[in-house]
């Protein structure tokens, strides 16, 4: 039993203080994980946006073009451009691009500019070639990629044939090139976009063009595409 009110009320003060102390001592801690948890959401938040931007690359594709030239009327012989104008996000000192061809081997005399072959490996139905562009990377920096490869019996459906492209992280402006042999001519193009499934028909004014005595399918798309977004030109042709 405590005889002295003082000693009580000192007591009950100095109780009062330890528990408003751990109140307040909780309340922080709850403040300081609060804080963390929304500072890791907002990490992961930017990343799954800047993923979803690039497709997890440290570039930009200002400029995709891609020209095939089929100079074989059977289909048997075709050879393929590609040229990509790239801005660099970050600064990076290892660089590496990937080509896959779908049934190998259609596609043979790789080059490319800039650039060194490093690895080669077929998978089920598809082949593989790994390019490595070495040297550092600023951000910022503006480069220009150059392939060209020849594809073998790659065209000798003679009724319909396609060809597709994937977008490489974000591209803001694609171009894709069909020119047709010497005595094949187009009677209908389209254009299939994965993403939104859409179908654009080939104007035969515009997107239809001769150049000579050949037939060029030219389709063009400015405004800019994220990752995994796939482009595929169809067209029905005269038999050779």
């Amino acid at each position: 039993m405590l005889r002295s009110p003082r000693v009580a009320t000192v007591l009950a003060a100095f109780g009062l203080a330890v528990a408003l102390g751990g109140a307040i001592q909780s309340a922080a801690l709850a403040i300081i994980l609060g804080a963390a948890t929304l500072f890791l959401v907002a990490q992961l938040l930017l990343y799954k946006a800047w993923v979803e931007r690039t497709g997890g690359r440290n570039y930009e594709a200002l400029t995709y073009k891609w020209e095939w030239d089929i100079d074989a009327p059977d289909g048997s012989h075709a050879s393929l451009k590609k040229t990509m104008t790239v801005r660099y996000l970050s600064d990076t000192r290892v660089i590496a691009e990937m080509v896959r061809a779908d049934n190998p081997p259609k596609f043979v005399n790789l080059k490319c500019t800039p650039g060194f072959i490093v690895d080669e490996f077929d998978a089920p139905g598809e082949r593989w070639v790994i390019i490595s562009l070495r040297g550092v990377r600023l951000r910022g920096q503006i480069e220009t990629w150059d392939l060209e490869r020849e594809s073998l019996n790659a065209f000798r459906n003679p009724d319909e044939e396609w060809v597709s492209v994937d977008t490489p992280g974000l591209t803001r402006s694609l171009q894709m090139t069909v020119v047709l042999p010497p005595g094949r001519r187009c009677e209908r193009a389209w254009v299939e976009q994965r993403s939104k499934h859409r179908h654009i028909e080939l104007r035969p004014d515009t997107d239809i063009q001769t150049r000579a005595d050949r037939t060029a399918l030219v389709f063009s798309a400015i405004p800019p595409y994220r990752r995994d977004d796939r482009f595929t030109l169809r067209w029905q042709w005269t038999s050779a």
